[in-house]
C-alpha cells in the first residue's frame, strides 16, 4: 500500500516543475506560485498524514431471552364406551341380598 504512494509522491515532485511556468516569465507571478505552493502543500499534508479513521469497539446488541410463555397442558383424552343395562346383584353388610337395574350408561375409559 506503501510503494504506490511513495512512487506518486516522487513522481509529483519530478513532474511539477515542469508544469509550473517559472514566476519571471510571467508579469503577474506571484499570486500564482503562491496559489501552486498552498496546493501543493495541502496535496503532500494528506500524502503524508491521511484524515483519521475513528474505530469505536463495538460490543454485540444484547439480545433478551424470550418471556416463559405458559401453556396449559392438554386436555385429557377421555374415551368413553357403552354400558348396556344389567342387573346388579349385592350383599349388604346385615346379609340382606338385594338386587336391582342399573340403566344403560356411558363409561369413561382412561
Amino acid at each position: 500500500m506503501k510503494k504506490p504512494i511513495v512512487f506518486t509522491m516522487v513522481l509529483s515532485l519530478l513532474l511539477v516543475p515542469l508544469l509550473v511556468q517559472p514566476a519571471s516569465a510571467r508579469s503577474s507571478g506571484f499570486w500564482p506560485g503562491v496559489v501552486v505552493g498552498v496546493g501543493s502543500a495541502i496535496l503532500m499534508g494528506h500524502i503524508f498524514h491521511p484524515p483519521r479513521v475513528y474505530y469505536y469497539e463495538t460490543r454485540p446488541a444484547y439480545v433478551y431471552p424470550p418471556p416463559a410463555a405458559y401453556c396449559p397442558p392438554p386436555a385429557p383424552i377421555h374415551r368413553e364406551r357403552w354400558i348396556p343395562g344389567h342387573w346388579v346383584e349385592r350383599t349388604d353388610p346385615y346379609g340382606n341380598f338385594e338386587r336391582y337395574w342399573v340403566p344403560g350408561h356411558w363409561e369413561r375409559v382412561y
